[in-house]
């Protein structure tokens, strides 16, 4: 009863925030199916599976370099508002921004060269788009993760939904100039996100108290010792990288090289219709959740502090498992119509994968609420375990079924490598929880 009357109590206090996300993510993921439907009809597996491959691609740059970052602007901020380390704050995430994107520049070359000469000017190309997109993106995520810290809900939900059905409407005149393939496709999201990243950049820097903290003087010693708090927080999050790289990417990637484009055009789609409704709840869910647990937790120099934090994330946990406990069970019993009603016909003879993906999706989704413990502690390195354990336990899976993997070996690594993940990530936050006492 006492997580009932908690859930109840902070859902009542956030409800025009809880509105607003809701909003945002029905938004984003309508955008998403609509952009299934739509792209798989105009593209077909093959040049579908080839957009998935370069959206990976895309994704490695976040998880290296903006994911980290990301992660660190939506924790520190309350921190550095609370000290008054505002212009110090956002003059490392600047220079942090101009660091990455240089880096990429040099990747876009070297890289790029490489893959030409290896494997053609086809995947050079995807390749090299990818790293615009993922540029962009990276960006675009950095300013929502500013937004969220802020609270400003509505804009955060205005431009998750623009991306989102942006991308696939100018990924079509792309793809009627320059063929039905996944590099035309990428160049229609590459477009798409850079224009809602701009937009998003000068709505930010509009913002009062960001433009006011713009406007001071950034103490450079002070910038010294906040870089290396920043770096402490985030460095752990690209050895997870390394880690998530084998469970977000490997399976399309394997998939890319045993059975080609098309398979992992069939298996991507159906991983999308089957995570999309998971992931829509638990973005609700920590979007509204994360920002008031870090303001609440502050530096954690109190009781106080450390107590409100941790009823909100206990009964953040609770409600999330009952909520995909009940959707897995929905799945399903309907896991053919739901993919008759995204997909083109041909995406349906797999149709019995939609509800064991989804069993994967949840059990992982579970682990990242579980996660949030350990981030509002400013621990986020003791989840290195946890996400080794996730990457190596999928490619064990994967050895196992190596003669034949298919979509069917591949699904059920990915669940047994996600129930893993979960159930190591709540052992670390019972031992958290013992050396917090």
């Amino acid at each position: 009863m006492s997580l009932v009357r908690s859930i109840v109590g902070y859902a009542s206090k956030a409800r025009g925030e809880i509105i607003w996300v809701t909003v945002g993510q029905i938004g984003y993921f309508g955008g998403i199916a609509f952009g299934i439907k739509l792209l798989t009809n105009f593209l077909g597996p093959q040049g579908y599976g080839e957009l998935a491959i370069g959206l990976s691609f895309a994704g490695l740059l976040n998880l290296f370099a903006h994911g980290p970052l990301s992660q660190a602007v939506l924790r520190f901020f309350s921190i550095c508002r609370e000290r008054g380390q505002l212009p110090e704050f956002l003059a490392l995430t600047r220079k942090a921004q101009i660091g990455i994107a240089v880096i990429v520049a040099f990747l876009f070359v070297v890289s790029g060269g490489i893959t030409y000469a290896v494997f053609g000017k086809g995947w050079a190309a995807i390749l090299m788009v990818s790293y615009v997109f993922g540029l962009a993106t990276g960006i675009n995520a950095t300013l929502l993760s500013l937004q969220t810290a802020l609270r400003e809900r509505g804009t955060v939900a205005f431009y998750q939904a623009g991306d989102a059905f942006l991308k696939p409407l100018l990924a079509i005149p792309f793809i009627y100039l320059l063929g039905g393939n996944g590099l035309s496709a990428l160049i229609g999201y590459s477009v798409a996100t850079a224009l809602i990243t701009v937009s998003l950049l000068r709505v930010t820097l509009r913002h009062v108290a960001l433009a006011d903290a713009i406007a001071k003087f950034a103490n450079p010693k002070t910038m010294r010792a906040l870089k290396h708090e920043l770096w402490s927080y985030s460095s752990p999050f690209i050895v997870f990288a390394g880690f998530a790289a084998v469970s977000l990417y490997g399976d399309r990637w394997l998939l890319q090289q045993f059975f080609g484009s098309e398979t992992v055009g069939i298996y991507v789609a159906i991983y999308q219709i089957a995570s999309a409704p998971v992931v829509l709840l638990v973005n609700v869910v920590t979007q509204v959740v994360a920002p008031i647990v870090f303001e609440r937790a502050g530096t954690l120099s109190s009781d106080d502090q450390k107590l409100r934090s941790s009823r909100i994330q206990r009964a953040t946990v609770g409600f999330t498992a009952i909520a995909l406990t009940g959707y897995f069970i929905l799945t399903y019993l309907v896991s053919e119509p739901l993919l008759r009603l995204f997909t083109a016909p041909v995406f349906t003879t797999y149709h019995h994968l939609v509800w064991v993906l989804t069993l994967g999706v949840c059990f992982f989704q579970i682990g990242q609420v579980l996660v949030l413990k350990g981030l509002y502690q400013n621990l986020p390195s003791v989840y290195i375990l946890p996400k080794a354990i996730q990457a190596i336990s999928f490619l064990v899976c994967v050895t196992i079924v190596y003669r034949s993997p298919g979509v069917d070996g591949i699904a059920g690594a990915v669940v047994v490598s996600s129930m893993l993940y979960a159930a190591s990530v709540a052992i670390v936050n019972r031992m958290i929880h013992g050396r917090s006492n």
